[in-house]
């Protein structure tokens, strides 16, 4: 089980950002302004659970999808919990990249249909961090063969059941950060795809 927050922004015209709790939110919790608050938290064994109770706070009725990926819990996709690596678990960033390069989830396969579009080789790119930023969009962190930095969001489409709104997402926010990195809050996770040794995923 891990620990989900649910952060109120006023400066971001009411925004909400449902995130996990400790070092795993940090990401999420960096695009926030000064003035957020937290306002909720929950328990959660999955992204489906966790989703699943954040629409029942909201009053957004149920929470349905067709993702394989959102049912599996967090420990068969070697998450951390409390800091610590699942037992048995490969490392996040070379979990992520192995689903972007390979799985047959519609969310990663859309993700490696839009990336070329972004100038991106999804055979050789590290997803180094990738988890959902409210209701309607995944966040992701990006590193490639020449130790180049990206951050992105995927915005989900608006319209239609979660597969129609999946078909018509985009990528947005392509932010380059590799010269700063090092002091931002996804710090930990870049070094991780950088640590990954040559020939990895042969």
């Amino acid at each position: 089980m891990l620990l989900h927050e649910l952060w109120d922004d006023p400066e971001d015209e009411g925004r909400y950002t449902f995130c996990l709790s400790g070092l795993r939110g940090a990401d999420a919790r960096a695009l926030l302004s000064s003035s957020a608050r937290l306002v909720w938290t929950v328990e959660a064994a999955s992204h489906f659970d966790a989703m699943t109770a954040y629409y029942e706070h909201q009053g957004w009725g149920v929470y349905t999808t067709d993702q394989e990926w959102d049912h599996k819990t967090y420990v068969e996709h070697g998450w951390e919990n409390d800091g610590q690596p699942a037992r048995g678990a490969e490392s996040q960033a070379a979990h992520l990249t192995r689903m972007l390069r390979r799985s047959g989830d519609p969310l990663f396969a859309r993700i490696r249909d839009l990336l070329p579009e972004c100038g991106v080789d999804v055979e050789t790119v590290v997803l180094a961090q990738f988890f959902p930023d409210d209701g309607d969009q995944e966040f992701g962190v990006l590193v490639t063969t020449e130790r180049e930095v990206f951050t992105f969001v995927l915005y989900m489409g608006r319209r239609g059941d979660l597969k129609a709104q999946l078909q018509s997402s985009k990528i947005g926010d392509w932010n380059d950060i590799t010269r700063t990195w090092e002091t931002s809050a996804y710090r930990r996770y870049v070094k991780e795809a950088l640590a990954l040794p040559e020939g990895w995923d042969q």
